[in-house]
Order: C-alpha cells, then sequence, then structure tokens
C-alpha cells in the first residue's frame, strides 16, 4: 500500500520533532513514522538535522507564499463572472484573451 501516508498531509511541529529524538534509543525509522503520520524518508531528514546540529530543526511555514490580488484584479473578475456566468477555469481563458 504505497503512498497511504501522503493522503493526510500532517504538518510537524515542535511537540513532534521531539518524538524524533525515539530514534537514538534504538527505534526503527518506520515505527517513529507511523507515529507521527509521516514517511520515513522525512523521519531521516530531520534526524540528520538534528544529528548535525544537536538541536531541533526550525520548521518553516509550509507551502507557496500568497500573491496578493490587487483591486483591479478582484474587480475584472467580478465582472467577468457578472457578464458570463461561468466557472473559474473558463473565466480565467475569457480574461487572459481581454
Amino acid at each position: 500500500m504505497r503512498g497511504y501516508r501522503s493522503i493526510s498531509m500532517v504538518k510537524l511541529d515542535d511537540e513532534k520533532i521531539r518524538w524524533l529524538k525515539w530514534k537514538e534509543d534504538g527505534h526503527k525509522n518506520s515505527d517513529i513514522a507511523d507515529g507521527l503520520k509521516i514517511t520515513p524518508r522525512r523521519v531521516q531528514q530531520v534526524y540528520s538535522q538534528y544529528h548535525a546540529t544537536k538541536r531541533s530543526p526550525a520548521l518553516r511555514t509550509p507551502g507557496r507564499r500568497r500573491k496578493p490580488i490587487t483591486v483591479q484584479e478582484t474587480g475584472l473578475v467580478r465582472q467577468t463572472q457578472q457578464k458570463y456566468h461561468t466557472n473559474a477555469l473558463y473565466l480565467e481563458k475569457i480574461i487572459s484573451k481581454l
């Protein structure tokens, strides 16, 4: 059952990072990963950072940074939606042609 952990994208937090120190006690990567609902490879990555610095790795906010939407873009989308009464996919195509 490959990839079953990726269904529920669980973010690590500082509390869960502390659990990764169990690896020093001899626990397996797969056992730790199952408990934290992450992949064994991610356990290896975080432990490698911990082992190199002897500190818990600093976690950043995941994902892409948001691009701010201007008032003009919002107005254009609303105006086009009212005129054509269609979904976002077609609105994007219509607006790109304008």
